[in-house]
């Protein structure tokens, strides 16, 4: 799995869901994930999911989650194609090119 072991592997479902057209998406506001302190995922050797994300899709995950799916906003009903400034695609683009240089 490209995303193993699970750094990113959420938003990247969701846009793969998005990608072939699934337009209803619903937060459970009560529920809650614990993950105890990373335990399940300290001992291994981390990916990096966030640049690997912006590379895959263009944008940030944080994009991804707040443009796209309108997380933390109340259900409306079906999701419409967002609009993404130009601000935000320059910012995945200069944060491709850094992670990039980096390697």
């Amino acid at each position: 799995m490209e995303f193993s072991p699970g750094m990113y592997s959420d938003p990247d479902f969701s846009m793969k869901l998005w990608q072939a057209g699934v337009r209803i998406f619903k937060g459970v506001g009560k529920s809650r994930v614990y993950h105890f302190a990373s335990k399940t995922t300290k001992r291994i050797k981390k990916n990096d999911g966030y640049y690997k994300f912006i590379d895959k899709w263009g944008i940030t995950a944080k994009t991804f989650a707040d443009k796209y799916l309108k997380r933390g906003k109340s259900y409306a009903g079906e999701l419409t194609e967002p609009k993404i400034s130009f601000a935000e695609k320059i910012d995945a683009k200069i944060k491709r090119i850094k992670n990039g240089m980096s390697k």
